[in-house]
């Protein structure tokens, strides 16, 4: 069974080694495969976006946030981005996260406390 929940610090390393996993390549995402720990961290669990990790068997195998796409009266439309670990892909959990992402928005103001 999956768990979706906010992530806490613990999670930061597991974090990265996903982030780390996805964007070496350079195809995917606009993030550089160059780009630091200290640099991906910052941006994807920054203080305006509402960052999630999915759990597995006590293992975060997945990561996503949530986050205004618009400033004032657009702050109600979500913007998001997800990644998944490697040995994961397989298990669908990016069908899951998306119905997160739909739920979460749906949320007023991008609250998320209904997830």
């Amino acid at each position: 069974m999956i768990k979706i929940r906010k992530y806490t610090e613990e999670d930061k390393e597991r974090i990265w080694e996903i982030i780390k996993f996805v964007i070496s390549d350079g195809d995917s995402f606009t993030l550089s495969p160059d780009s630091t720990r200290e640099e991906m961290l910052a941006d994807w669990c920054s203080a305006e976006k509402h960052t999630y990790v999915a759990v597995s068997e006590n293992k975060v195998v997945a990561t996503f946030y949530i986050k205004a796409n618009q400033l004032g009266l657009g702050s109600h439309i979500a913007n998001g981005s997800y990644m998944v670990a490697p040995e994961a892909r397989e298990k669908r959990y990016r069908q899951k996260n998306r119905g997160v992402f739909h739920r979460g928005s749906k949320t007023s103001r991008l609250s998320c406390d209904a997830i």
